[in-house]
């Protein structure tokens, strides 16, 4: 237990950390890449990023498979998404 403890401490962003009764494991689950330019419109982008939080929050759903999903709360925006994303998307093992 003091292992993954250890090892969260040093979590970095863009992964999930995924535990079942024999293992857990860390992935990846976003990568930025803003050298990727596009001409957009803001509300094309605004739309686009909504689709792609609900795909990455039901996907972390689906990985999850019924657990309880630990959000660390860091009075940040991120995690305030994450919360009300999965609440939204009404997973209430939270």
């Amino acid at each position: 237990i003091f292992y993954m403890y250890h090892f969260l401490e040093n979590f970095e962003i863009n992964f999930i950390f995924i535990e079942s009764k024999e293992n857990f494991y860390i992935e990846r689950y976003f990568s930025y890449q803003p050298w990727h330019t596009s001409t957009k419109s803001y509300n094309e982008f605004k739309k686009q990023l909504k689709f792609e939080i609900s795909t990455i929050l039901k996907n972390i759903i689906i990985k999850a498979n019924g657990r309880t999903i630990v959000i660390p709360l860091s009075a940040g925006l991120d995690s305030r998404v994450v919360a009300s994303g999965l609440k939204n998307l009404n997973y209430n093992k939270l």
